[in-house]
């Protein structure tokens, strides 16, 4: 998974090739469909990966009993600390938003 996010980020869902990404991984040719199904089930995973914790982590925050001001302060800070702890997210995003 991790060779299929560092691609994903560097060159975009189209630009990252089953072969490159499985060339990079060290693993066979038929690793994603063994493990994934496809190239897109294993973006999607991908993405799940990095999105699932951050939204999880803002909604923990973003509950707390406290007042609006400091709950947004903590929203704000557990975006930039796991944008700071995931570095291909911000990229991979981009090229998630810029695909339409």
């Amino acid at each position: 998974m991790r060779a299929g996010r560092e691609l994903f980020a560097e060159q975009g869902y189209d630009g990252a090739s089953v072969r490159a990404i499985t060339s990079r991984a060290e693993a066979n040719l038929g690793a994603i469909t063994y493990h994934f199904g496809s190239k897109q089930a294993l973006y999607h995973e991908v993405l799940r990966s990095m999105v699932v914790p951050l939204r999880d982590r803002v909604a923990e925050v973003a509950s707390r009993d406290a007042p609006p001001l400091d709950r947004l302060d903590a929203v704000v800070e557990a975006y930039f600390r796991h944008f700071a702890a995931h570095g291909d997210l911000p990229r991979f995003l981009m090229e998630r938003i810029a695909a339409g």
